[in-house]
């Protein structure tokens, strides 16, 4: 019986299990709250500046438009009254002299020239004969002159013919700017051609055509 309750005594502790407190382990643990409250600090000091950062570098807050003022409505000015002018007494005429009257001048009419007209002239004569030929001898050829002028006056003339004869100078009267005709005859019995013109002597000289006729004897 000795045996077994010598065997059932509890066993003396050795150091190992039973972990006693000492100085040195109180100052190791002191460190390490130091060493954690040192991070924790600087953790915090790190998280902060880059808040700081971020807010800085981070979009710019929209500006809110300022409203526009509202125009107060002007006020209508009031009508002003009309002030009625008073009436200035108005100035007696002092006796002034008259001014003398100075005559005008009368522009001096100068007369328009007098239109100048074309003289007057024989401006176309034209001879004609009938018949212009003949199988009798003899025969008398009937000429006819129309002479034309150009105003009133007095055209002198003369016939001439082949036979180189001198016939007497006539004369014809215009009233106006016309024509006239003047005639004359010529009996002959020599055949051949022959002719007969007007002479213009004034109021210019002038020639008609030659008036030609042929006669023919059996």
């Amino acid at each position: 019986m000795q045996e077994d309750e010598g065997n059932t005594q509890e066993a003396p502790m050795t150091e190992e299990a039973t972990p006693k407190t000492t100085g040195g382990d109180t100052k190791l643990d002191r460190k390490k709250i130091i060493l954690l409250a040192g991070l924790l600090i600087g953790a915090i000091v790190i998280l902060s500046t880059s808040f700081v950062v971020g807010s800085r570098l981070g979009p710019k807050p929209t500006p809110t438009p300022t409203p526009s003022p509202i125009p107060s409505p002007s006020l209508t000015p009031s009508p002003t009254i009309p002030v009625t002018p008073t009436r200035k007494p108005t100035p007696q005429p002092t006796n002034t002299p008259k001014p003398t009257n100075t005559p005008i001048p009368v522009p001096t009419v100068t007369p328009s020239a007098t239109p100048t007209t074309a003289p007057f002239t024989v401006t176309g004569i034209t001879a004609a004969v009938a018949p212009t030929s003949s199988n009798t001898c003899p025969t008398t050829f009937n000429f006819s002159a129309t002479i034309t002028a150009n105003a009133a006056g007095e055209v002198t003339y003369k016939w001439e013919r082949s036979d180189s004869a001198s016939p007497p100078t006539e004369s014809v009267t215009f009233t106006a700017a016309e024509s006239k005709v003047v005639t004359s005859t010529w009996s002959i019995g020599a055949a051949g051609t022959h002719w007969k013109r007007v002479h213009i002597l004034t109021p210019n000289d002038t020639l008609s055509n030659q008036a030609s006729f042929t006669l023919t004897c059996p």
